[in-house]
């Protein structure tokens, strides 16, 4: 506990210095993050109480440049981890470091450092701290622009595993080329295609003589943009790939991602397509979870910032679905009839997505029509939403969303279909020029699972400093236990640090980031977080 305390405090000085600006000799830049949880007993919601009632996790950038060269370094505690996290650890340690120069035509990073190649699909190296996601590479990046058309990228190197290494390495090759540039034809236009060659070695010790330990995936795609129109397509194909999380099948990963969206004066739409088919990638044959994933799949649903809508939240199935979504929007004109004095946005959102059309299946393979939906429904969504400012100090929103929820599949197990309505309403009041309150009325509708919710939000702001907030959801439709989820706190801003400090009791489930996922337990207790940047 003294130990704890002490390395957190020791650090909160370094979150609250400016730029360190070195004339000549270059700059220090950086960023702190603390996130402590105080667990307490709580009988209602049967929460696990942790061995030890506290929970920190700790990060330390500091990056230093001098003209074309970087260098840095990422230090991280966890004493120990928050409960949830995908790992458990109760150490600290320096994690990352790089050493990197970059010119117009030529970079080259030695160290740790991430990377993405067209849209993930193949190759996405990031960091989420929420989700506990970081999949660094360590190794060599080297990136070359022979002509002003073509970029070329290089990676080499092994995954980070909390404070390890992958046993798996990677080897992966870039290549884009800008066909059409704005610049040379004078015009809003631009086309470029790219192809990507991902490849993963794992020494293979078990009795199976025809094992191949490397697995390779190739990428090829295409974007163009012009005044209105987007549109984008790319397609993966990888080699088998038995292992834990895919549940050793051994059928060709193949995945395909379209995407095409258009705007003119106050209207648009965005169209999106998806089939995935054994496209669970990563480094390491045994990990699971979130653990050392070579490529980045997200849901491809809208990302509603309501609590009562994250409850039943969809997770893309890897190892086989076929769907997508389409938005649509327009913006009534002020000084219109509908559209009023300020305007009015509206959005209408839909997605679906299915299993593959099996067509014959043996324990460890299947085959499917590559357009072909399955019977059984995955998740489906469609949600309206309405914004309307009324006057200079008050501003409404509005939402209607339904939902299909196949649980037994995005949270593996045997459970009842879920059909949900959910409605919000969100009140903005600017009473001053710097001072709001904000109200979020929300239910949520159900005859499965846990049954109904409500939920409010109350949120008091002095603009850029302080807010505050209380905010409760109840599931009173359950016959089992009734609970209120409440939670209080609030936060100053200065600058780039902010404090937060909040009490209540977290709901188990999902928590989802762009569509990636991870479980999280009940708990309650004191939440206390800082983050700083220098």
């Amino acid at each position: 506990m003294i130990k704890r305390s002490l390395f957190i405090y020791l650090l909160l000085p370094l979150g609250v210095s400016a730029q360190i600006d070195l004339g000549k000799y270059g700059s220090i830049s950086g960023s702190f993050e603390s996130n402590n949880q105080l667990y307490v007993k709580d009988a209602v919601t049967n929460a696990v109480f942790p061995q030890d009632r506290i929970g920190s996790n700790n990060y330390l950038k500091a990056d230093y440049r001098f003209q074309k060269i970087s260098m840095g370094i990422q230090y991280e505690a966890y004493l120990p981890s928050l409960q949830g996290y995908p790992f458990v650890l109760n150490d600290a340690k320096l994690v990352q470091k790089y050493l990197s120069y970059q010119d117009t035509k030529f970079g080259l990073t030695v160290g740790n450092f991430y990377e993405q190649f067209g849209s993930g699909l193949v190759f996405r190296s990031w960091e989420n701290r929420q989700l506990g996601i970081n999949n660094a590479m360590e190794g060599i990046n080297l990136r070359i622009s022979p002509t002003n058309n073509l970029d070329l990228k290089f990676v080499y190197g092994k995954q980070r595993k909390n404070f390890d290494k992958s046993d798996g390495t990677l080897r992966a090759v870039d290549a884009n080329y800008q066909i059409i540039k704005s610049a040379e034809i004078n015009s809003e236009k631009s086309l470029s295609a790219g192809v990507s060659f991902v490849s993963r070695y794992q020494q293979y010790t078990g009795p199976d003589p025809n094992f191949k330990p490397t697995v390779n995936a190739f990428s090829s795609r295409v974007n163009y943009s012009d005044n209105n129109s987007t549109f984008s397509a790319e397609y993966v194909i990888k080699s088998k790939d038995e292992h834990l999380a895919n549940q050793q099948n051994t059928n060709t990963g193949k995945a395909l991602l379209i995407n095409y969206g258009y705007s003119k004066n106050n209207a648009g739409f965005n169209l999106n397509l998806r089939r995935l088919e054994n496209m669970d990638f990563r480094t390491d044959r045994s990990a699971d979870q979130s653990q050392l994933l070579i490529n980045y799949i997200p849901a491809l649903t809208k990302q509603q910032g309501y609590y009562l809508s994250n409850i039943y939240v969809y997770n893309a199935q890897t190892l086989g679905e076929i769907g997508g979504q389409a938005d649509l929007y327009y913006n009534l004109p002020k000084n219109t009839k509908l559209g009023g004095r300020y305007g009015m946005s509206i959005a209408l959102n839909y997605s679906r997505y299915h299993a593959l059309q099996i067509t014959s299946q043996t324990p460890t393979s299947f085959e499917s029509k590559f357009f072909g939906a399955g019977k059984q429904l995955y998740y489906n969504d469609i949600n309206l939403s309405i914004k309307k400012k009324h006057s200079a100090k008050f501003t409404s929103s509005y939402l209607l969303q339904h939902i299909y929820y196949n649980k037994s599949v995005v949270e593996s197990g045997n459970y009842e279909n879920i059909k949900s309505t959910i409605v919000v309403v969100d009140i903005l009041y600017k009473y001053f020029a710097k001072k709001a309150i904000r109200t979020e009325l929300q239910h949520l509708f159900t005859k499965q699972d846990k049954g109904n919710w409500m939920g409010i939000l109350m949120e008091w702001s002095y603009a850029p400093h302080f807010s505050v907030f209380a905010s409760d959801m109840y599931n009173y439709g359950d016959a089992g236990k009734q609970v209120h989820y409440y939670n209080a706190g609030g936060s100053y801003t200065t600058g780039p640090h902010k404090l937060l400090l909040s009490y209540g009791r977290q709901r188990a489930g999902l928590v989802c980031v762009g569509g990636v996922c991870r479980l999280l337990p009940a708990a309650t207790g004191l939440n206390f977080s800082l983050t700083s940047n220098f």
